[in-house]
């Protein structure tokens, strides 16, 4: 599952062949959820694309965690809260139909709008902080990679067009990570 990237952030081992799905389904990133098949087809399609786990995942995973967060979890109490009734987040969570779950992670202005909804008050600032630039990059990032992919553009495919990558996350959520040296 692991991709070695080179000092060109191109990646220097194959995919593995091993494509189960692990982890969180509700954190998952979209592209993660698709079936074997759709997996198989994809990789006839668009053959010099890879379909396994890259870095950008990890930062999509995390956008999901935070949008949960806000809407499920409540920092008084420090208790993990249900889903409200209607809530796109409980199609994230449907093992049974991982194609909706895919297509509900679609971050579109509309799936913005209901999440928002939802969002319990000690989170708003989060929301307007983290949250809402975020979906900003993502949707971006996603649609380039979408186009990239189309074209057969690797580099772009796995960044997302250098929009998903770690230095613009913190950027775009105005935090500067510790010990981060860009120089090295």
């Amino acid at each position: 599952m692991t991709v070695i990237l080179g000092s060109d952030g191109k990646p220097t081992t194959p995919s593995t062949g091993d494509h189960h799905i692990t982890g969180t389904l509700p954190f998952m990133a979209g592209d993660l959820l698709k079936t074997p098949e759709d997996r198989a087809t994809f990789q006839l399609t668009y053959p010099t694309i890879p379909t396994y786990h890259l870095y950008r995942h990890d930062l999509e995973s995390f956008f999901y965690i935070l949008v949960w967060a806000a809407t499920c979890y409540d920092l008084k109490t420090g208790r993990r809260l249900s889903l409200p009734p209607n809530s796109p987040l409980i199609d994230w969570s449907d093992t049974a139909k991982l194609t909706r779950a895919m297509l509900m992670k679609a971050l579109t202005i509309r799936l913005m709008d209901q999440l928002e909804n939802d969002i319990r008050a000690e989170w708003k600032g989060l929301w307007a902080d983290w949250i809402e630039p975020l979906f900003l990059l993502f949707e971006e990032g996603l649609r380039c990679s979408a186009a990239a992919r189309r074209r057969g553009n690797i580099d772009d495919f796995t960044t997302g067009g250098g929009l998903l990558t770690f230095e613009k996350f913190m950027a775009t959520i105005k935090v500067t990570p510790r010990n981060f040296d860009t120089k090295k």
